[in-house]
């Protein structure tokens, strides 16, 4: 059964857990969302929903990620499968178009220079009142700053489709709270605040340690994860150096990357944690706990440096590049 889905939708039967992730959401995640919405007074449904939203959404996130750089669906399926993804996605909070125009049309290009609407060069990224003006600035603006980034650059049909995508989910979530407030609270907007707190505090993470001498290199302003349960729910997504230098590459080929160019990866000073995933890392930077980050630091040389010495290290690479 799974050879013949797989076959028939995917263009590459390594994208086969899409799938899956796909009928899980639709099936157990979206008839919740619906028994949420028409009983909201319910608290222990509401905490199960909550759980679930959180539990399905680096899975959401990180295959909408991998679909926005590699299509994987064969032609006479693309927009059916497309659709559903983007219904889905309104349950965690996206807007459609927004994720694919952010994240490939405006990050991927700038790569967390100043340019970057998200990027992190000028805070303190060790503090949480700057991490708390970054969501903030995110969660509020981008509706505007995203469009006029694309209207600077003459991409107007790019700014337009955001806007439109904001216009339709605005609309939604108005239409749906005049209907049912508290259905509103937790099947929309919920959800949005636990989305927006994990692709701010992810992106926050996977580009905390920047190399002054060198900002705009990707070995030296991102990490990498490895031995992670986090890489085989979320596609490998802790690869973000690899990622970052070759975009376009599949997501179950970015372990080997990372074998095969340790040699650079250790050349260019770059940062390697194992186990643990990105929220936990922006949570230790908010908690200062530089030398408990450490822990978990691979060497990539061959030396043993002390742990007193790696979180000094790790601690030198948050300061902001502008003060």
């Amino acid at each position: 059964m799974t050879n013949f889905f797989s076959s028939h939708f995917l263009k590459d039967q390594r994208d086969t857990p899409f799938l899956f992730h796909i009928f899980q959401v639709t099936f157990f995640m979206l008839p919740l969302s619906a028994w949420v919405y028409f009983n909201p007074e319910n608290i222990w449904i509401n905490l199960l929903y909550v759980v679930m939203v959180i539990y399905f959404l680096g899975p959401q996130l990180l295959m909408l990620h991998n679909i926005c750089h590699r299509n994987p669906w064969k032609k006479n399926s693309k927009n059916v499968f497309d659709f559903i993804i983007s219904i889905q996605s309104l349950f965690f909070g996206l807007p459609p178009m927004i994720y694919y125009h952010h994240h490939i049309k405006m990050h991927h290009k700038e790569g967390n220079a100043t340019t970057d609407l998200s990027s992190t060069e000028n805070f303190k990224r060790d503090s949480f009142i700057y991490w708390l003006g970054y969501f903030i600035r995110f969660s509020f603006l981008v509706p505007f700053e995203l469009p006029y980034y694309f209207f600077k650059r003459n991409q107007t049909k790019f700014a337009l489709k955001v806007i439109a995508g904001y216009i339709i989910f605005i609309g939604l979530i108005y239409s749906s709270y005049q209907y049912n407030p508290s259905g509103t609270i937790m099947v929309f907007l919920i959800p949005q605040a636990i989305c927006w707190f994990g692709l701010m505090g992810g992106n926050w993470a996977q580009h905390a340690f920047i190399d002054p001498s060198d900002p705009k290199n990707p070995f030296k302003n991102s990490i990498t994860i490895i031995d992670s349960l986090y890489n085989k729910r979320c596609f490998n997504d802790g690869y973000h150096i690899g990622h970052h230098l070759y975009p376009g590459m599949h997501w179950s080929e970015m372990p080997a990357e990372f074998e095969s160019n340790k040699d650079k990866y250790s050349e260019n000073n770059a940062l390697v944690f194992k186990k643990l995933d990105y929220q936990m890392i922006w949570f230790l930077l908010m908690i200062k706990q530089y030398k408990f980050l450490a822990r978990f630091y691979v060497p990539l040389n061959g030396t043993n440096k002390s742990l007193d010495l790696i979180a000094q290290d790790l601690k030198s690479r948050l300061s902001p590049l502008k003060s």
